[in-house]
């Protein structure tokens, strides 16, 4: 899959429209419908700089799953290249002229131009004109309720992450390089690995998750993971901090996943180093029963 941060000009392009945080059910519908199309498969991602600095994905996994969904181009542009262009503006200039679409795939609740002035309504209509075929997704729901990044990112800050897997259908998870941190786990007995997380990635609640780790070596093993800044020992950023029940290995320098199952307690300071470790302790027991049965990752 090719990317590009500036509009290209093609031949021909069929164009999914929207931000595509996250890449949920409906961003997937959206994305597939353009995508089966003879021409190019575009996605258009159009999104302002809050939204750029919370999303859902790291971008390895966000290419990754693109590309798997059939898109053969990911297009980004700066918001601010963009952010004045009245709709019919965008829709000739971008749509038209550069991507020379033959087909305009968008959620029901697609908004465009300055001041997100049009919708999917307007941009049938100017398809329609212009003699290009528009297909407008409808709403996905799951459990009654509509499915959204909006959705998913209130779920991440109340640590909801069981409830964010079965929403979305696949858990949240990092894939990320092991750095050398404090080493304070491996002098209490519980060597941990340290990813540094994404400033843009939007993170869960702080606080001790149940997770799961694929290991070099392709195994999927039950893991505890901190999220959040340690408050006992400190740290002036949010890291991942996991340790890896009965496993024990050089791993600085290897690209792991972690995906987290569900929200054990919040993160919290403890009096002393003994009291940290019977935690940890304590909290491991409980990851353990949480990730029973578990021997796959939901994205590899």
């Amino acid at each position: 899959m090719l990317i590009h941060n500036t509009i290209p000009e093609l031949s021909s392009s069929a164009a999914a429209l929207g931000f595509f945080d996250g890449l949920h059910p409906g961003h997937e519908a959206v994305i597939r419908s353009a995508c089966e199309s003879e021409h190019t498969g575009v996605v258009l991602s159009i999104g302002s700089r809050e939204r750029m600095a919370s999303r859902l994905l790291i971008d390895d996994d966000r290419d990754m799953l693109l590309e798997s969904m059939g898109a053969d181009m990911l297009i980004a542009p700066p918001f601010e290249d963009i952010r004045e262009m009245a709709g019919e503006e965008f829709f000739h200039s971008v749509l038209m002229d550069k991507l020379h679409a033959r087909k305009v795939v968008c959620g029901y609740n697609f908004r465009f131009g300055r001041g997100a002035a049009c919708g999917a309504e307007e941009l049938s209509a100017m398809c329609a004109e212009a003699g290009v075929e528009c297909v407008v997704i409808p709403q996905v729901t799951f459990g009654g309720e509509a499915v959204s990044a909006r959705r998913l990112r209130s779920l991440l800050d109340e640590g909801s992450v069981a409830e964010y897997a079965s929403v979305l259908g696949r858990r949240y998870s990092y894939r990320l390089e092991v750095v050398t941190g404090q080493k304070l786990g491996r002098k209490l007995g519980f060597p941990t690995i340290n990813q540094n997380l994404p400033e843009y990635l939007h993170l869960p609640r702080y606080g001790v998750y149940a997770s799961v780790v694929r290991t070099p070596d392709g195994i999927v093993r039950p893991a505890v993971t901190n999220i959040g800044v340690r408050p006992t020992v400190g740290s002036p950023i949010p890291l991942s901090e996991t340790w890896i029940m009965d496993y024990d290995a050089d791993l600085y320098g290897q690209w792991l996943r972690v995906e987290l199952v569900d929200f054990i307690r919040p993160e919290q300071r403890f009096d002393s180093l003994d009291a940290l470790k019977y935690a940890i302790r304590h909290n491991a027991g409980q990851a353990a029963e949480m990730t029973r049965g578990i021997t796959t990752t939901t994205l590899p």
